[in-house]
């Protein structure tokens, strides 16, 4: 409606910066997707079967943020694959909501908010309740690392 106009258009910044956020964080997930695909295709024994090299932060991060994957050094493990490929399709899945509650915060706050909601809202079939603090958790360290 107009008259909701002005509070909808407070929303676009955080909006924006979650998108981002989102964004960034499945660009780093599918990179470590990558990078752990190409070290489990060398042979066993392979010297360069390693993170040695690579791009290995999203790997470390998903570890700390909570997902069961190998954090460099270890090389990764041929489920870990499987498990990279999966956050990326749950983070290329959110999708936003925006209420009077998320309108009446500041900006940085909304998109905290929005964050969470969006993984509040996935269907447990799609991100389990035990795994829900981890893309939370990843998404924000990625924020962080590169100061969004």
């Amino acid at each position: 409606m107009p008259a909701d106009q002005a509070q909808f258009d407070r929303a676009e910044v955080p909006i924006a910066r979650i998108e981002n956020w989102i964004r960034r964080a499945q660009q780093w997930i599918a990179q470590v997707h990558g990078v752990a695909r190409s070290i489990l295709q060398l042979p066993p024994g392979d010297p360069a079967r390693s993170w040695a090299g690579r791009f290995s932060s999203p790997a470390t991060f998903a570890r700390l943020s909570g997902f069961d994957v190998h954090a460099p050094p270890t090389i990764p493990a041929a489920d870990d694959d499987v498990k990279y490929a999966a956050i990326n399709d749950r983070l290329t899945a959110l999708a936003l909501v925006v209420n009077p509650t998320f309108l009446a915060n500041g900006p940085d706050v909304r998109a905290n908010m929005m964050l969470e909601r969006l993984v509040d809202i996935m269907d447990t079939a799609e991100i389990s309740a035990p795994l829900r603090p981890a893309y939370v958790e990843f998404v924000r360290r990625v924020r962080n690392d590169e100061g969004l």
